[in-house]
């Protein structure tokens, strides 16, 4: 695979409507004109409810199963806005990790939000995102992509926003991986869920945080690269987003099989999308190697994987891997 020795990025400085500076540094400029922020307020929901259903199994929803050739459905997170002909009734509720869930009339379990939007953007359902009212989720199976001759299956959507870090770009000791194998695998999967996902040694070297066809970054080295970790969950690095054997594009051309949609809930907490695709900018776990110790490697709305973001950033998106215990 051919490498190029330099990198020429174009600097693209979008500040608008970003709690914190992106500072995203692109060979072609990141369009975020579209992300005015919206301050209109509005009361958190009140419901109430008499109603007696039975209450889905979490355990049986979120099992392991394809649904289509290399398609998967694996566990279960909040993801689609509530319907406006279910109730919820708050007296009735179950514990995933730290989350609280609520029985819906529907016998579904949401997870109750108040919305913190990036932008002026609308639910799936057309309805605009109001900063600050109370909206309910439902909670659905995660889908899952599997990678061609691997048992590591990607997520289809981007789940949740969160920021890299506080201020550094190292893995290791990274807040978005102490979410993942904390926050996220506690409310994602039950016990019985959670012993079917193998323990995968993370490769964090100086050569993933290159790209697989090694077209940049050609000495191969970042001396912000970290060791190896052993998590059940963890980020796509570049090397791996840019593998062909995945069915992957090089880093320098858009790829539809990057590109990943911000679920409901994903938008209500805060992920970016993108006006005219629909989909959002999403981290990887790869520092990037250049400028200096506050960026990581990220995918872009088009799945523009020559690009980086400044690890503050809490609108990044979050589309977790996972190994499959066979």
């Amino acid at each position: 695979m051919s490498m190029v020795k330099k990198l020429f990025l174009t600097k693209s400085f979008i500040a608008a409507g970003l709690a914190l500076s992106l500072c995203l540094f692109t060979a072609s400029a990141y369009d975020f004109s579209d992300d005015d922020d919206d301050d209109t307020a509005d009361e958190p929901e009140v419901t109430s409810a008499s109603f007696s259903v039975e209450a889905e199994d979490l355990n049986a929803l979120g099992t392991f199963k394809e649904v289509s050739s290399g398609e998967y459905s694996f566990g279960t997170y909040p993801q689609s806005l509530k319907e406006s002909d279910v109730t919820i009734d708050e007296s009735e509720t179950f514990g995933a990790g730290d989350a609280t869930y609520y029985l819906g009339s529907d016998g579904c379990w949401y997870q109750k939000v108040k919305a913190a939007p990036r932008g002026r953007y609308s639910f799936s359902d057309g309805s605009p995102i109001l900063k600050g009212k109370a909206y309910y989720f439902k909670v659905e199976p995660i889908k899952w992509t599997r990678m061609a001759g691997s048992s590591i299956l990607v997520s289809n959507d981007i789940l949740a926003a969160h920021r890299y870090a506080e201020l550094l770009n190292g893995y290791e000791a990274s807040e978005i991986r102490e979410f993942l194998n904390g926050e996220f695998l506690s409310q994602a999967f039950t016990s019985s869920q959670k012993r079917k996902i193998s323990v995968t040694e993370v490769d964090n070297s100086a050569e993933s945080t290159s790209d697989a066809r090694r077209s940049w970054n050609g000495t191969g080295t970042n001396s912000y690269a970290s060791s190896p970790t052993n998590d059940r969950v963890f980020l796509l690095s570049e090397a791996e987003v840019t593998n062909e054997d995945w069915g992957f594009k090089g880093c320098r051309e858009d790829d539809d099989e990057r590109m990943r949609y911000p679920t409901d809930y994903a938008l209500a907490i805060g992920a970016y999308r993108k006006a005219d695709k629909d989909t959002g900018w999403y981290w990887l776990r790869s520092p990037y190697y250049s400028q200096n110790d506050c960026y990581a490697l990220a995918v872009t709305a088009t799945g523009f994987a020559y690009n980086f973001g400044h690890v503050g950033d809490v609108s990044g998106g979050v589309a977790p891997a996972i190994t499959i215990s066979e």
